[in-house]
């Protein structure tokens, strides 16, 4: 029965979207950290050596909490059939169903300047056009996320359940 994971996602940073319609509409879901190419597939890394080459292109500083869990989860635990919910401020923008490996792909015209924003690291994905879905028509707060977040057990549950249109105030 869970044979998935549940994953909730940004489509760019906390304060901009930049990648929410480009996403929607090349059926891909991506995360940054630009500054590491594509030496994770070439290499065939590890998720231990990928969290190792996170490190280094971005130590840590002072209080920042960077760390390579969300990038790594990205890149080496998502699988085929995992569920993402790409949800933007306090909406669910739309739920998706992840039907690809990870992937490195440049693509300048949707770079941005000096490739520390880029959005190269992708996986296909087929969007299900549930949303938007505000956190007012929801039974529960949408809680602060990191880039990747797996969610567990009754949160989880929650989720499939506004995806199914079981949980949500104006579906009601």
């Amino acid at each position: 029965e869970d044979d998935y994971n549940l994953w909730r996602m940004p489509p760019g940073s906390p304060n901009e979207a930049p990648y929410e319609r480009e996403f929607l509409e090349s059926n891909t879901i991506g995360v940054g950290w630009g500054r590491i190419g594509d030496e994770i597939v070439k290499k065939r890394m590890t998720k231990d050596q990928t969290k190792e080459l996170f490190r280094k292109k971005y130590p840590p500083k002072g209080n920042d909490k960077n760390s390579p869990q969300a990038f790594t989860n990205f890149t080496h635990v998502i699988e085929s059939k995992d569920i993402i919910v790409l949800i933007k401020k306090k909406t669910i923008v739309d739920f998706a169903i992840v039907v690809g490996p990870y992937r490195y792909e440049k693509n300048p015209s949707i770079d941005l300047p000096e490739n520390n924003k880029s959005y190269s690291h992708r996986r296909d994905v087929v969007w299900l056009n549930q949303g938007p879905i505000p956190e007012s028509d929801l039974l529960f707060n949408l809680s602060r996320m990191s880039t990747c977040d797996r969610v567990t057990s009754a949160k989880k549950q929650r989720y499939i359940e506004i995806l199914l249109g079981e949980e949500s105030e104006s579906r009601n």
